[in-house]
């Protein structure tokens, strides 16, 4: 009975070891995306517009980053507005229309592409990929030509070239004749005559996007407009986004103010971004300093409100020709992650200067590889490796590798061979058991009970052997995986804060390990 339940209590540290393993696999596969917000300020005369570039670069790179989920400040504030509901409307009239065209119900698929084309002329700030438009455009050019209509056919397909010059008539939709009537249209427009469209905003420097691409901060003027019906887009953090839709006409200038509508909880969030930019800045002007209260309690506040684990924050201050940036990664799934840097560059008014010195900051201090590490110039604080339990930074190298993946390896190669060890010790125990049992119950003396005897003690010495080393291993791999960690860096032993409760450590050693206790006071 007492080796059945050991065998029992074995045989369910095997599976739980076993199940911690599986849930680490997941967890590494697929990583949960953190929420992040990117909030951008000027400080100082004249930094505004410089700002505004910095502001559309950083959330650009911040998108395309796989780590993240980039939010909006609008939505982040409990802006009302819907985009995707919009845009889920006009696509559902589209589909409508295209198969009322495929059907050749003629006066319905024209019904529905124009409501597809209402929805997002009246809500022009969800239009940014203009090609969607485009395609509305296209299939109600073919519609009016299948109905006789070539004039106001050819009409709607010059709309669908202005938008977009390198759309081409889809095989499947446009006839010969039709597609002789889409290379009229893109003739025209060819020689139509080109105006230009100036966008200012109220606040000024908002992001301008034209047609859904990127133009400048406002105020801005785009030149070399083909004439006809363009799609304009103002976004700026903290209001709602604008659009509209603005009609061009060659040799003229067509003028556009956006009057930019505050998002909910505005003033709280500018004074919070406002105070926490004033306490990181003091921070950073004493790097050797712990980061004070203040700017932990600000950054987690500032999460909160906008229901967010990272923020990433920058102010820009121009002095003399050069752009200075300094910012912030706050993670604040914990209070003591963060890490600061600053970049200049040559000041320019050129949109590709911004694109190109935003990615050289990234990849040199925030990128996937250099994030954990105290870069040149930068102030680190915290741990950045994605892994739970007690392992903290230090160099972030446990035993010549990274500790997410040294941890991973632990509870992986760990569980295997804990699970192998104690399978194999408990049945060679068993075994040993029933010889032990044969052995007295055969007549003494015998063959038979010399040779139980023998098998027996070689199976259960055995069975010992490789139960002990499992147990061994459960628990070498469960103070590894949770205590273990390298040594702490300069920045840790400066940043770590009183506790009562005390941290285990574990470091190896030339003849075994040493396991140290320690309070912080």
């Amino acid at each position: 009975m007492r080796q059945t339940l050991a065998l029992t209590g074995l045989f369910a540290l095997v599976v739980t070891f076993a199940a911690a393993v599986a849930r680490a696999q997941v967890d590494d596969t697929a990583p949960k995306k953190a929420r992040i917000v990117s909030i951008v300020r000027g400080t100082g005369a004249g930094s505004d517009k410089a700002a505004g570039f910095v502001g559309h670069f950083m959330r650009e790179a911040l998108y395309t980053d796989q780590r993240y989920e980039l939010i909006t400040i609008d939505s982040a504030l409990g802006s009302t507005d819907d985009p995707q509901q919009v845009l889920t409307r006009a696509q559902n009239l589209l589909t409508q229309g295209r198969d009322a065209y495929d059907s050749l119900d003629l006066d319905q698929a024209v019904e529905y592409l124009n409501g597809a084309l209402r929805e997002l002329e009246r809500r022009a700030y969800v239009v940014r990929d203009i090609k969607r438009v485009s395609e509305i455009l296209m299939l109600l050019g073919a519609t009016h030509i299948l109905r006789g209509e070539d004039a106001k056919g050819r009409e709607r397909l010059a709309q669908a070239i202005t938008l977009d010059g390198s759309i081409e008539p889809d095989p499947t939709i446009f006839n010969p004749s039709m597609r002789t009537i889409f290379k009229s249209a893109q003739a025209s427009v060819n020689k139509a005559r080109k105006g230009s469209i100036a966008v200012s905003s109220n606040p000024s420097y908002g992001e301008v996007f034209v047609d859904g691409k990127f133009v400048g901060i406002a105020p801005v003027t785009v030149d070399s407009t083909l004439e006809g019906r363009h799609y304009a887009r103002v976004i700026r953090d903290g209001y709602r986004e604008y659009g509209t839709v603005i009609s061009v006409k060659g040799n003229a200038e067509a003028s556009e103010v956006a009057e930019l509508a505050p998002s909910p909880k505005l003033d709280e969030y500018e004074h919070l971004v406002n105070l926490t930019i004033d306490a990181r800045n003091e921070v950073m002007q004493k790097p050797n300093a712990k980061p004070n209260e203040d700017l932990l309690t600000l950054a987690s506040q500032l999460g909160v409100l906008l229901g967010v684990e990272q923020v990433f924050l920058t102010d820009v201050r121009l002095d003399g020709e050069r752009v200075l940036l300094r910012t912030t990664q706050f993670d604040l799934t914990t209070d003591e992650k963060m890490k600061s840097a600053s970049h200049s560059f040559t000041y320019d008014t050129v949109a590709a200067s911004y694109q190109r010195e935003i990615k050289l900051m990234m990849d040199r201090h925030f990128a996937a590889e250099t994030l954990a590490k105290k870069t040149e110039g930068s102030i680190f604080y915290g741990r950045w490796d994605t892994g739970g339990g007690l392992v903290h930074a230090g160099s972030n190298v446990c035993m010549g590798e990274s500790c997410q993946e040294f941890r991973r390896r632990v509870l992986f190669y760990g569980g295997i061979t804990a699970g192998a060890l104690l399978v194999s010790g408990g049945v060679l125990a068993y075994l040993g058991k029933s010889n032990n049992d044969k052995f007295r119950d055969a007549p003494q003396g015998t063959p038979e009970a010399d040779s139980a005897r023998s098998a027996g003690k070689i199976q259960a010495l055995t069975g010992d052997v490789l139960l002990g080393l499992g147990v061994a291993t459960v628990v070498t791999g469960t103070m590894l995986y949770f205590f273990y960690h390298p040594s702490p860096s300069s920045d840790d032993v400066m940043s770590r804060r009183a506790s009562l409760v005390p941290q285990l450590d574990i470091a190896p050693m030339v003849r075994g390990g040493a396991m140290v206790g320690t309070w912080t006071f």
